[in-house]
């Protein structure tokens, strides 16, 4: 299934989950509605008023405030159906919001990263910035402001004005502009903008698959007693510190790498596994996730340098990301045995059985893809990204009702809705935020113990669904939401 067929699929599955529920609509005086909330992020009413925690489905009314921690993002969506990414320590004011046509809503980013994206261009939305003004134009953007006040726009589709006192500058699809207080915007030339936004990759730690390895690692039991109290800042410093004396403890690399690239900190994320790699050279799942990370900030070419590397065993999560490489490649045949090997390797890694589905899925071989996208979801009814393929699918062959009830299953953290008002809205518009932009969500970079199979077994698994696999270079989408669904433990 081509990128741009697949396209239209979500976008009828989309029409289909909120048919007959009329527009999205809030509540009289509420602005806009946090949706989803990694990691942890605070709220108040008005300037003067006290912090207090945030969650999802909580209402924010006009003149209030937001902000998100270390390694944390949050979610906003609007009455106009605009969403809102904020990435970490990030802090954004909903100023006005427009009530009727002709009306401005007007949102102050005072610091951090904002990704936005509208279902239709804004009668009137503008963001502000301690250096200058974003008047939107277009369906998707990102603004990044750092402590000094320096803001730098990115615009992905559409035209943006950016302007201050001192100047003023037009942004079109692909270009950016940065914008110093005291100065007017300039334009910029960004190598590829979309490379700004991977933060927005809808990944996240997963610490079930670092658990059995708490009992031999003090360092990564004190990391997770962090993180279960939402302290991902404090887990991170824990790991760290570990890391700067050199341990020779793998486990503490493959955490904190991973709480690194959760937070799109793919640099170093990359840098990080490899010092883990000169502890242990060999250690597959280490070798995975570079390959994870690296195909994430689109180096397809270190990928494939990291997968010729020589490793101790061929685990069901390097085979997985060997799927994923060649996926990227459009190498259909690759993709599919290595991912149908990962399945006998290790029968109970989901990820495996969820990528061997929605490879199929993409050919169009959809009755594989069902059988092995349902083995997923026994194996991990939660997982992410899961029954929203499975909506596709089903979508795909003209099941509504299943497809219906796939979307309806999915779990984007996003809760249950408001009381009174269907959830499959809500969720609706943040499955589709999912699929345009980054795909399936991210699981844990565990550390599953993976056993070996000798080499009859893994040339024999070879001929799993051989009448299901097409020719080389069959095209698979080549866009980065194959890596951000890989779980490398």
């Amino acid at each position: 299934m081509g990128y741009g067929l697949r396209g239209a699929i979500w976008g009828v599955a989309l029409l289909l989950v909120v048919s007959g529920q009329g527009a999205f609509a809030l509540p009289p005086g509420v602005a806009a509605e946090v949706v989803d909330l990694q990691g942890s992020g605070e709220r108040k009413p008005a300037l003067n008023a006290s912090w207090v925690p945030a969650r999802a489905q909580d209402d924010l009314s006009t003149g209030a405030f937001v902000r998100t921690g270390p390694a944390s993002k949050m979610a906003l969506v609007f009455a106009d159906e605009t969403q809102v990414r904020l990435n970490q320590n990030s802090l954004l004011q909903v100023k006005s919001v427009a009530g009727s046509a002709g009306e401005t809503t007007t949102l102050r980013l005072e610091l951090g990263r904002a990704w936005s994206q509208a279902k239709r261009v804004p009668d009137g939305l503008q963001l502000e910035s301690p250096s200058a003004t974003a008047a939107i134009r277009g369906t998707s953007w990102e603004l990044d402001v750092d402590a000094a006040g320096t803001t730098t726009l990115a615009v992905l589709t559409g035209s943006v004005e950016f302007f201050n006192a001192l100047g003023r500058v037009t942004i079109a699809a692909n270009e950016a502009a940065v914008a110093v207080v005291g100065q007017a915007p300039v334009r910029i030339v960004l190598s590829n903008p979309h490379d700004r936004v991977q933060w927005v990759n809808a990944l996240k730690f997963d610490p079930r698959h670092f658990a059995p390895w708490a009992s031999r690692s003090p360092a990564l039991t004190a990391a997770l007693a962090a993180v279960d109290r939402n302290d991902i800042a404090a887990a991170k410093s824990l790991l760290d510190s570990e890391r700067e004396r050199r341990t020779r403890d793998i486990a503490v690399y493959s955490a904190l790498g991973e709480m690194e690239l959760v937070s799109g900190n793919f640099d170093r994320a990359i840098a990080i596994f490899r010092d883990g790699l000169a502890v242990a050279p060999r250690d597959p799942e280490l070798l995975s996730q570079l390959v994870r990370a690296q195909l994430l900030s689109d180096r397809v070419g270190e990928a494939e340098a990291t997968l010729a590397m020589p490793r101790d065993a061929d685990t069901g999560d390097i085979l997985v990301a060997a799927g994923e490489t060649a996926r990227r490649q459009g190498e259909a045949q690759s993709a599919l045995v290595n991912f149908a090997r990962a399945t006998v390797v290790d029968a109970g890694n989901d990820r495996a059985w969820y990528s061997l589905g929605a490879a199929q899925n993409e050919l169009e071989r959809t009755i594989p893809a069902r059988r092995n996208l349902l083995q997923a979801l026994k194996l991990n009814a939660t997982g992410a990204g899961y029954e929203g393929e499975l909506g596709t699918l089903e979508t795909f062959v003209n099941r509504f009702d299943a497809a219906e009830q796939a979307f309806q299953r999915q779990p984007p953290a996003v809760g249950k809705g408001r009381a009174g008002q269907s959830g499959r809205l809500r969720r609706t518009h943040w499955l589709g935020l999912a699929a345009a932009q980054a795909g399936p969500s991210a699981g844990g970079a565990g550390r599953a113990p993976a056993r070996r199979r000798d080499g009859a077994e893994l040339r024999a698994c070879q001929g799993i669904h051989r009448d299901r696999v097409l020719p080389d270079r069959t095209p698979f989408r080549r866009d980065r939401d194959f890596a951000a669904g890989h779980r490398t433990g």
